[in-house]
């Protein structure tokens, strides 16, 4: 599908305010407790939807503030194991058991801290910008995209017995190249469904994109996980 490669713009890191018009990515009315921290592209003309998952008074944390959490997370864990090991052979009683279990979560608890990221996304007229941080406002990165540059989206899924889904979407242009990639997972279990992630952005960019090329007179494109 031709298109114009959308420009690099330097990002806003002013709060947004989206207009009565604006919906969430199930196009559906958006609560006023999102936190829209980063101004849309103009290039993406007017804002159709908006994600964000993070909520106005919640602090997004520097990576700085984080690594140095993870690590005295980590250091109080590593003690509380070693406590328990000197322990040995005695009888186990509740102060041990708590310390083992604060032995191998905190680590954990610190790893997903640091690793975990959130993701601000807008959907408009001419294209979508989804900017992705895993500390502060000021460490998020974007990605910035014209419904006219993408040729086709790359699904890679991966499944387990136990109902759940990994996915990753790569939309691409012409050229190969991944002008936006979004992953999460999926649970089914007992004829529920549990989504951790983007995955309705990720849908909302995958209808835009189709839409566009269907108008263009193209293939449409196919997304489904």
């Amino acid at each position: 599908m031709p298109g114009m490669s959308s420009s690099a713009q330097q990002i806003d890191f002013r709060p947004w305010q989206p207009g009565p018009a604006v919906t969430d990515v199930k196009g559906k009315p958006l609560g006023g407790d999102f936190d829209f921290f980063i101004q849309p592209p103009s290039e993406i003309g007017e804002v159709l939807k908006a994600y964000s998952e993070v909520k106005v008074g919640k602090t997004l944390w520097p990576m700085s503030i984080k690594i140095a959490l993870a690590a005295v997370m980590t250091i109080v864990g590593v003690a509380c194991l070693i406590w328990v090991s000197h322990a040995t052979g005695k009888k186990a009683d509740a102060p041990h058991l708590i310390a083992l279990l604060a032995g191998l979560m905190l680590p954990v608890v610190g790893f997903a801290l640091v690793y975990r990221q959130k993701v601000l996304g807008y959907v408009g007229t001419e294209g979508a910008a989804v900017y992705h941080t895993r500390g502060g406002r000021g460490d998020a990165k974007a990605q910035i995209m014209l419904l006219s540059d993408i040729a086709d989206v790359q699904v890679k899924i991966r499944k387990d017995r136990k109902g759940h889904t990994s996915w990753t979407s790569y939309f691409r242009d012409a050229s190969g190249q991944r002008r936006i990639t979004l992953r999460g997972n999926v649970t089914k279990k007992l004829g529920h469904t549990m989504v951790v992630g983007p995955y309705f952005l990720n849908e909302a960019i995958g209808d835009a994109c189709t839409a566009h090329a269907k108008a263009a007179g193209f293939e449409p494109i196919v997304l489904q996980i």
